[in-house]
């Protein structure tokens, strides 16, 4: 599979002092016991996907990062880490190794991505649909989604406020509406052009943006190129190719009002589906008037099963979700085998007949 992967592993995130240091950059901060950029890299290997550029902010937190790749690595991926400046963004990281991409496809994941699904499947959507970008969607984890800001006090309970909103088509194979954190309205606002030419739209807001994408190599490039203010890929660069899907469409009609190509408000539920009352059309013809290649970009989700787990660790809070997840009901990602107490034993460990395996907690 002709795919270039960039793993996007961040540096030291003031989210996650006092856990990361300049000794211990963000990709290195142990999830049960194993650095947590190993779990994306072991998914990577699993669908065989080797050739991958590590992204790195700051020299020394890339240096660090090297060190432990190509010793724990050595023989089984090519990994190559690359030292970026600090606080350029998802996007800006991307813009700055831009040259060193070279393959057709690219598929960009976050260094901080926890999860079963494998990068494979959304790889392997992205070709069949011809698409400029595919995204992995999964559903929102219990604590809330990996976006949201923490809250502190009595606020602890609540569910947090920012949510990601995405309109997908019938066949729920491509993305035609996405709205991300502080840009969450009480309404959620939907284009009528779009929904004219679809017929029916589904909003959604129980799906999390993975920060796992499969990109057209040229496509991305050009956005960098020509977007040079972008910083990230999940608010700037994802929205712009969805809005962008509509700009060569044929007109429905001859004279178009204001009204008809302005906005639809949509009253805001925690999971609803829009309905317009234009007519419904075919999957096929979806893909051949909306997203025809003269001049319109394809843009298009995989959606994790509810079975699979999916959680980024971009705060102290998913730190300890994810640690205690991964030794409990997410076990099977550790790869770590568990006593008759729960507890884990090293594949390195040999227990006798009447050993007795103590559990130490550590308080964050």
């Amino acid at each position: 599979m002709d795919f270039q992967v960039v793993v996007l592993a961040g540096g030291t995130s003031e989210k996650l002092s006092p856990l990361v240091s300049k000794d211990v950059p963000k990709a290195l901060l142990p999830v049960a016991n194993r650095p947590v950029l190993s779990y994306v890299l072991d998914l990577l290997e699993a669908s065989d996907l080797k050739d991958i550029i590590v992204v790195v902010e700051g020299q020394e937190a890339a240096r660090l990062v090297g060190a432990w790749a190509s010793s724990a690595y050595l023989d089984r991926l090519l990994v190559e880490v690359v030292a970026v400046p600090e606080d350029i963004g998802t996007a800006g990281a991307l813009r700055a190794i831009s040259r060193r991409l070279t393959a057709n496809d690219v598929l960009v994941i976050s260094g901080d991505l926890v999860t079963d699904v494998l990068p494979g499947s959304v790889a392997a959507t992205h070709r069949r649909n011809g698409a400029a970008v595919t995204a992995l969607l999964c559903s929102v984890p219990v604590s809330g989604p990996s976006d949201a800001a923490s809250s502190g006090g009595k606020d602890k309970a609540k569910k947090p406020a920012r949510l990601n909103i995405v309109g997908l088509d019938i066949t729920r194979q491509f993305l035609l509406h996405i709205v991300s954190g502080t840009d969450v309205e009480k309404d959620v606002r939907v284009n009528k052009k779009k929904v004219r030419a679809v017929g029916e739209m589904e909003i959604r807001s129980d799906l999390m943006d993975a920060h796992l994408y499969a990109f057209k190599r040229t496509t991305l490039q050009d956005i960098l190129e020509e977007k040079e203010a972008y910083r990230s890929i999940r608010l700037e660069v994802l929205p712009y190719l969805v809005r962008s899907q509509l700009r060569s469409s044929p007109s429905s009609g001859e004279g178009t009002t204001a009204d008809e190509i302005g906005n639809a408000t949509v009253p805001f539920n925690s999971h609803l589906q829009y309905l317009s009352q234009h007519r419904i059309l075919a999957p096929s013809a979806f893909k051949k008037d909306l997203l025809s290649t003269g001049g319109t970009y394809r843009c298009c989700v995989y959606i994790a099963s509810k079975n699979k787990y999916c959680h980024r660790l971009n705060s102290i809070q998913a730190y300890c979700d994810i640690n205690r997840d991964v030794v409990g009901d997410a076990s099977h990602l550790s790869s770590y085998s568990f006593s008759a107490q729960n507890n884990i034993i090293h594949p390195s460990s040999v227990l006798g007949s009447k050993t007795t395996v103590s559990l130490i907690s550590y308080l964050f």
